[in-house]
């Protein structure tokens, strides 16, 4: 088995809804999460809470962000042009 990135189907009701939400009258063509293989074992997988939501224009990333994430930014990178 090779090791890196990959994406799957596999997202709850709920990242479809929020999803469905950031993207409005565009059409969801797929909503993957994002997967990382970083040994040879099928146990060594990570599956983040990051998902890639692509529609007919253009194609989103969906983070879910923990309490200390939000609080960073809001203190450290808000207002300096960070993307």
């Amino acid at each position: 088995m090779e090791t890196g990135r990959f994406e799957v189907n596999e997202v709850s009701d709920e990242v479809m809804n929020i999803a469905e939400q950031i993207v409005e009258d565009d059409e969801i063509k797929s909503v993957t999460r994002i997967c990382e293989r970083y040994d040879q074992g099928d146990e060594n997988i990570r599956k983040y809470d990051v998902y890639k939501i692509k529609t007919g224009n253009s194609e989103r990333i969906l983070k879910k962000v923990s309490e200390r994430e939000v609080m960073n930014y809001e203190n450290y990178l808000q207002g300096r042009n960070f993307c």
